[in-house]
């Protein structure tokens, strides 16, 4: 996936786990023939690397240790519901070319 705002490129490697974002603190600059040839551009870059457990293993672990065990999962089922209800506005709003 690669994502662009005015400052920024971000590209994300879902299967790799890795976001590379790249960002600009000023802008291009040349210098003409008379001073020589240059071009001058600063940026960093981030690399942002996302641990080796699948979000998703970690939750229903945290789900089935809750019910063995008694305690409450870290996400709740409110939580849960929540997300599904702005999963199916946002899917609404998209298909209603929103």
């Amino acid at each position: 996936m690669v994502a662009t705002t005015d400052d920024s490129f971000i590209t994300a490697d879902f299967i790799a786990r890795r976001v590379e974002v790249l960002k600009r603190f000023q802008a291009s600059t040349y210098q003409g023939a008379v001073s020589g040839l240059g071009y001058s551009h600063s940026a960093a870059i981030d690399v942002l690397i996302v641990p080796g457990a699948e979000p998703l293993v970690l939750e229903l672990q945290d789900f089935a240790g809750a019910c063995a065990g008694g305690s409450r999962p870290l996400v709740s089922g409110e939580d849960g519901l929540r997300a599904l209800e702005l999963l199916y506005r946002i899917s609404a709003d998209v298909e209603n070319g929103g």
